[in-house]
């Protein structure tokens, strides 16, 4: 029996917060909603929208720095979902923000439809 996944996808621009605790605290309720008994590895990377790779996944746990509590049922790797979310927070950092600064000629190229750098 095929458990039924919800395969909607929002509009990342109308539903996504902006704020990243927010962000952490929408992905947890999807992959609850999704995944109530844990995450399997091969579904991290849809599960998380591809911030974390299967592969990626199997070579931290082999290196002992991995997600904690994963356990396994037959071949298959589990991970807790709160785990998911602690460690994903826990490689998570803020980026400041670049400030621009235009001149008169980045106006006119911007004005043109051109990108200005």
């Amino acid at each position: 029996m095929k458990r039924k996944v919800d395969t909607s996808l929002p509009d990342v621009n109308e539903t996504l917060p902006i704020e990243m605790e927010d962000s952490f605290k929408a992905l947890e309720h999807s992959l609850k909603k999704n995944f109530p008994g844990g995450i399997p590895r091969k579904d991290l990377a849809w599960g998380t929208g591809y911030l974390l790779h299967p592969r990626s996944a199997a070579n931290l746990d082999c290196l002992g720095e991995g997600i904690p509590g994963r356990f396994k049922i037959g071949r298959n790797t589990i991970y807790p979902v709160c785990n998911v979310i602690a460690f994903l927070k826990s490689k998570a950092e803020a980026v400041a923000q670049k400030k621009i600064v235009c001149n008169d000629d980045c106006k006119k190229v911007r004005e043109a439809g051109g990108i200005c750098q």
